[in-house]
Parts: structure tokens; C-alpha cells; sequence
């Protein structure tokens, strides 16, 4: 499988995880992304299943491919499923995939990406000097541990401080040798 990556740096602290994508029709991921729709979508760890608007359905002309129970937070609704194409921002395209529709998301979204597609790929977002950084790969390269890579830090400080220790140990040792004569 090919290596697919992509990187998306916040200029702030981004309390919404959103990009860019394209929705096509299933049947037209060959298409060029300019004929199908571009989007903003938030991206959401705690969405099972990735989402679209009733005004990007309608505009697609697509057909229900059935219904599912969808599950807020406070409520539950049965809505329409439909399957679409979806282009990513570094043009890997997620074919053929369930959606659920919705009348409309937070803000100024019309899609919402959820873990049927978020699981495809290893995910970091990292936050340094006020910046978010979101990145993905696929497929995986390597697991990040952050607990690990503290605990390797921990051990070599210890051990650096330890080496320190017994230096100055030996020195003070023959500061008292030296003394004695």
C-alpha cells in the first residue's frame, strides 16, 4: 500500500478539528475534485459515523439507501443514510461510504467526518507554542507513546543525575584522602 500523509498547522489553539474535503457521488470519484463539492468539515472522535447536511444531499441529488438510528447526545433520531465518495485533502479518496444525513451541524459545517473514516489513518494532534498541529498517515508507520517517551526522558535524566552523583562522590572521596595526608 502506498503512503499517504497529510499535515494541517492551526496558527491558534483550535478547539474544532475541521479541513477541507470533496463529497461525490459515489459512482464519480473519477471525476476531477473542482466537479464535486467542496466542503468544510469538522472532524469528530466521538461521531461513530461521518455526516452530511440535508443541503449538500439535496444538492447532490442522492438517493436514501435506507435509515439509522442516530444518537445525540441528549436525543434519538432515525435519519437517512446515503453513500458518497470523499476526497481528502491530499487527494486520497474514501470511496463508496455510509453517511447519515443531518439538518444541520455546529457552525458553518457541512460535513462532519467521524471515526468510520478517522480509524482508516494514525492521528497526532500535537500543541506547541499555541499551535495546533493535526497530522495523518496511512498506513502506519509506528505507535506514538507518550507515556513511554516520558518515562525513557525520566530514566535519563535519573540516570544522568545518578552518573553525576557518584562523580561527585568519587571527588569528595579524594578531597578527604587528600586531607587525611
Amino acid at each position: 500500500m502506498p503512503n499517504h500523509a497529510f499535515t494541517i498547522k492551526y496558527w491558534w489553539i483550535a478547539t474544532q478539528l475541521w479541513t477541507q474535503i470533496h463529497i461525490c457521488l459515489p459512482t464519480e470519484i473519477w471525476k476531477p475534485p473542482a466537479q464535486c463539492h467542496l466542503l468544510d468539515a469538522i472532524r469528530d472522535t466521538g461521531a461513530t459515523s461521518s455526516t452530511i447536511t440535508s443541503p449538500i444531499a439535496k444538492s447532490l441529488w442522492l438517493i436514501p439507501t435506507g435509515k439509522t438510528i442516530v444518537n445525540g447526545v441528549w436525543w434519538q433520531k432515525e435519519e437517512y443514510t446515503y453513500f458518497v465518495s470523499i476526497i481528502l485533502p491530499n487527494n486520497v479518496i474514501v470511496p463508496n461510504i455510509m453517511v447519515c444525513w443531518c439538518d444541520k451541524l455546529v457552525w458553518w459545517f457541512d460535513a462532519l467526518i467521524g471515526m468510520d473514516i478517522i480509524w482508516l489513518w494514525d492521528l497526532a494532534i500535537t500543541k506547541e507554542e499555541n499551535k495546533t498541529v493535526m497530522s495523518f498517515v496511512l498506513p502506519s508507520m509506528k505507535t506514538i507513546d507518550f507515556v513511554k517517551k516520558v518515562n525513557d526522558l525520566v530514566q535519563q535524566e535519573h540516570s544522568g543525575q545518578h552518573k553525576k552523583a557518584k562523580e561527585q562522590r568519587k571527588k569528595e572521596k579524594k578531597n578527604k584522602k587528600k586531607w587525611r595526608k
